[in-house]
């Protein structure tokens, strides 16, 4: 009987050793880990998991957010706006993550991802307006949504999977989504990307001037939108690359920067260049 029993502890002990990313605790796979700036526990909607939140403590300055099984999704939304959240640690078990997920957690400087995650999925506007210093990208990942670090004037730094222009730009399949502005007044993208997707220098509050490669074929909707400094664009395709929603990738409240355009390649009868052109907002150079 004695021997019974210890075989099969160990069969199981074994089965947790081999059983994959979360081998080495089930609870970091049923499990969300966080701290907060209060102090306080920190209140997602529960119902933006796909597990059920059965308990939210937090002690010794951590706070522990479990579930009743192992949690795959943290889904649209789910800690929109907890101005409180200040760090999170993301488990080896998500597989994505939603739409706005931590979209205006005004406070949040840390997200840590698992060694071994199994992250696949970071959708659109997932972290933007957060306190980022630097983000790092897992390995996983094979799909990333536009915007996502838009407005994050704290970001330094972006790693990992994805980081491109020395660590200042996130370029996904040929197109730059997002941007590491903190400090910078003047943005140089050196690579080779064909579009600057939606939102992708959004809410850049520093920036006075972008310049763009020649490869650049496209700019999406509101990608130099909410910009107060920006005086300057320049492009350098010898084409000109087509604007999104007739300009709307150039919203500005406090005034419309001077776009330059190479002077061996005026873009007035392209598109919206027509009107653009018009009002006075391109210069040759």
């Amino acid at each position: 009987m004695r021997k019974s029993k210890l075989t099969r502890w160990l069969l199981a002990f074994l089965f947790c050793c081999l059983s994959g990313a979360c081998s080495e605790k089930k609870a970091k796979c049923d499990e969300i880990t966080y701290t907060s700036v209060s102090g306080q526990i920190v209140r997602p909607d529960e119902i933006k998991f796909d597990a059920i939140v059965i308990e939210n403590v937090y002690v010794d300055g951590v706070g522990h957010l479990r579930f009743n099984k192992e949690i795959t999704a943290i889904k649209d939304f789910a800690f929109w706006e907890n101005t409180d959240l200040k760090t999170i640690q993301i488990p080896a078990s998500i597989t994505s993550i939603g739409r706005s997920a931590f979209a205006y957690c005004t406070s949040l400087e840390r997200i840590d991802f698992a060694e071994n995650a199994r992250l696949e999925v970071i959708d659109e506007t997932a972290f933007v307006y957060t306190k980022l210093k630097s983000i790092t990208i897992p390995p996983s990942v094979t799909e990333v949504g536009m915007g996502i670090l838009a407005g994050c004037n704290s970001l330094q730094s972006i790693e990992g999977k994805y980081s491109a222009n020395s660590n200042r730009a996130l370029v996904y399949r040929e197109r730059l989504i997002s941007i590491a502005p903190a400090g910078l007044m003047v943005y140089k993208l050196e690579e080779p990307v064909k579009s600057v997707m939606e939102n992708a220098f959004y809410g850049a509050s520093h920036l006075e001037t972008i310049v763009l490669p020649p490869s650049v074929k496209g700019i999406g909707k509101g990608a130099f939108c909410e910009c107060p400094k920006l005086k300057a664009i320049y492009f350098s395709s010898e084409i000109a690359p087509l604007l999104s929603h007739q300009g709307a990738c150039f919203c500005f409240t406090n005034g419309f920067p001077v776009l330059y355009v190479p002077k061996d390649s005026p873009y007035g009868g392209h598109n919206d260049w027509y009107l653009i052109n018009k009002e006075g907002h391109v210069e040759l150079y």
